[in-house]
């Protein structure tokens, strides 16, 4: 049986840059400065490198052994000495990093074949497939946003493209089939701290490192809903003796924040190690599937582009004209679900939320399964504009409007290209709706100013 090298590069395209990088949470070890910070995180990398010469050379196990264990779990850095400012940079860092993770999930998950469908699951939210875990993080993320609405905050929509600073995060987001390699990034990620010092058998974590590649470890999510909670309870102190301007239920929401790093550290950890040693049962008895090389029949994923685009003239623009056509199509619907997500988060109107849902569940996971077979992937593309141009709540309802009328209106114009499954009344139903709450806005606009 052919086997590919753990250590293999990831593709060039990989490494292709999506979109201007903002801000993310710096991470450093407890007590150290960011300069000593950097020093050690340079040392790390030549552990890292180290043994990789150790593993290609058995020779030099013994000089080897001090680099087994993984660097220690690094703190995340306070920037603001205001509890409340910092709690809101948090959680702001939170939603980006879980919107992250939700995009790249998804896509791993349409880049499955049908043979492992039971890996890919159907949509509902759990932890035992990776749509299932996709789901949880989109929770994840309206959790948070919630939070910072309860907390007289803007919500925020947008997905992070960390990092920012490559010598600290060597994970760029990456749109990018499921694999060996992203498993093990996936894995790290949700590991609770000192997880890479607990594997049974100790040799799976040598394996995930080696999979993972050189570089520096990125700081576990977990370790970054410890600093919410934190930041939490020092505004809650803070609010005894000087209320904020909105009532928040401090309890429910430690409760919310627990139960999302416990989801993500048991739940999502388990699934994504299962899934790398091929545990899952969607696996069979074929635990080796991930070692096959890529062109085997019975790999596990389709070759999907990395981070394809569905902008005219970037470098990876989908190049063949139907699949372009159905990954901008994708885009919008995308941006009309963030867009919904952000005026109902802002407005707290259940509705929007609903109609957000039935776009994701209806025309994207169409699109997505569509464009997959097509071997193009679905682009998850962001808005220049954001997802809350407009001035007020109105003005907000205007844009969504105008951005359904533009979704529909791709939909006529692909008519023959989109896939037998798509339901093309998904977005027209928003529309009516939308269009009557619009109507009895104006309406009772029009009744103030005539009284």
């Amino acid at each position: 049986m052919a086997r590919r090298d753990d250590d293999e590069a990831l593709p060039a395209e990989a490494a292709t840059a999506r979109q201007p990088r903002r801000s993310f949470v710096r991470i450093s070890g407890d007590g150290i400065d960011r300069r000593s910070f950097l020093q050690s995180a340079a040392t790390q990398g030549a552990m890292a490198a180290a043994a990789f010469v150790a593993a290609a050379h058995p020779a030099g196990e013994a000089q080897a052994q001090a680099v087994r264990t993984p660097p220690r779990a690094l703190a995340v850095t306070r920037e603001f000495d205001d509890p409340y400012i910092e709690l809101l940079r948090l959680l702001r860092e939170a939603s980006e990093v879980e919107h992250a993770l939700m995009l790249q999930y998804l896509y791993g998950a349409f880049s499955l074949k049908p043979t492992y469908a039971g890996l890919r699951g159907t949509g509902a939210p759990g932890s035992n497939d990776l749509l299932g875990i996709a789901v949880q993080e989109m929770m994840h993320l309206g959790s948070v946003n919630k939070l910072l609405v309860a907390l007289g905050a803007a919500p925020n929509l947008m997905p992070q493209d960390f990092p920012y600073e490559a010598d600290i995060y060597p994970f760029e987001f990456t749109l990018e089939p499921l694999s060996r390699h992203s498993l093990a990034k996936y894995i790290y990620a949700e590991a609770p701290a000192g997880a890479f010092n607990d594997f049974r058998p100790p040799e799976l974590g040598m394996q995930i490192e080696r999979a993972l590649g050189r570089g520096v470890r990125p700081n576990h999510v977990g370790s970054l809903y410890d600093a919410v909670l934190s930041a939490l309870a020092q505004v809650e102190a803070e609010n005894r003796r000087q209320p904020l301007p909105r009532e928040v239920d401090f309890t429910y929401w430690k409760s919310q924040l627990t139960r999302i790093k416990t989801e993500g550290e048991a739940d999502h950890f388990r699934f994504f190690r299962n899934a790398f040693t091929g545990a899952h049962p969607a696996f069979g008895l074929r635990s080796d599937v991930w070692l096959l090389p890529p062109t085997d029949p019975a790999y596990p994923a389709l070759q999907l582009p990395h981070n394809p685009s569905a902008f005219a003239g970037h470098p990876n623009q989908i190049a063949e004209p139907r699949a372009l056509r159905l990954a901008w199509l994708g885009n919008l619907q995308y941006w009309t679900v963030l867009t919904l997500l952000t005026h109902g988060y802002k407005s707290e109107t259940p509705a929007y939320l609903r109609l957000a849902q039935s776009h994701m569940q209806g025309p994207i996971l169409s699109l997505s399964t569509a464009l997959a077979a097509r071997g193009a992937g679905m682009p998850f593309e962001q808005l220049s504009l954001g997802y809350s141009p407009a001035l007020d709540e109105q003005q907000s309802l205007y844009f969504l409007l105008r951005m359904l009328r533009e979704t529909r209106s791709e939909e006529v114009a692909a008519k023959g290209d989109l896939p037998g499954d798509y339901p093309a009344g998904v977005t027209q139903s928003s529309l009516d709706e939308l269009t009557d709450i619009w109507n009895a806005t104006v309406k009772v606009r029009d009744f103030r100013r005539r009284g």
